[in-house]
């Protein structure tokens, strides 16, 4: 009896004993004391490398090439290819070398289209602005590639805009055009604070980070003409 005690033992801790000897083996309907976890994969492997400058302008088609308050002679800009659309998200950005990056930029509740009665910098950029037609906006951007950028955010149209950084859920601080869209637009020169603010010195951690840009109206609506990344 006692021989035939520890051959049914056996027979019975037999597959628990397979198991634990192969605890990443195809048997999963018998529980261990094993737990094995799948690794863990990034969805933003694409977004390695150094950081690189990217242009964006508000309009649907764009002429502009170069610098608006910052940049070099020959920049490439991306343009937004939508009309009256509240939301979208742009693929395929390209950086100011007209080179393909893995940067996403999402564009929410900013359906307005509009252009300027007066540019006295003569910028193509800076001539058409998106706007809301009820509401804050944001823009999303994602899969920055990571370090240190100077961003410029161009916001004039009927009275100016406030811009909020937001890093991963974070606020962090906001800048403003200036509320008379007639004194900014009519200046015939860059002027921080008028047609654009700057957040110098932003810097991204990891490339899967991402950074949201709240829009509130200074005195009008939110307006949103275009942005800069200048990579250091």
């Amino acid at each position: 009896m006692l021989r035939r005690a520890y051959f049914m033992a056996f027979f019975w801790l037999l597959p628990v004993l397979i198991s634990c000897s192969n605890p990443l083996g195809n048997n999963t309907a018998i529980q261990t004391n094993y737990l094995y976890q799948t690794p863990k994969v990034s969805l933003n492997n694409a977004c390695g490398g150094n950081p690189t400058s990217f242009n964006l302008s508000s309009a649907s088609t764009t002429t502009e090439v170069g610098a608006a308050a910052a940049g070099h002679a020959g920049d490439f800009w991306n343009a937004t290819n939508q009309g009256n659309v509240a939301n979208f998200t742009l693929s395929n950005i390209l950086n100011v070398s007209s080179l393909p990056i893995p940067t996403t930029i999402q564009l929410s509740n900013l359906p307005g289209v509009w252009g300027l009665s007066t540019n006295g910098v003569g910028d193509a950029m800076y001539q058409i602005f998106r706007y809301s037609w009820g509401g804050n906006s944001d823009i999303y951007i994602n899969n920055i590639q990571q370090g240190t950028y100077d961003i410029y955010l161009y916001g004039t149209g009927g009275g100016g805009s406030n811009f909020q950084l937001i890093y991963n859920g974070v606020p962090q601080s906001t800048r403003s055009t200036d509320s008379n869209a007639a004194t900014s637009s009519g200046l015939a020169t860059w002027v921080n604070g008028e047609q654009y603010v700057v957040f110098a010195n932003f810097t991204v951690v990891a490339c899967g980070d991402t950074l949201q840009i709240h829009i509130t109206p200074n005195s009008v609506e939110p307006e949103f003409n275009g942005l800069q990344f200048v990579a250091h």
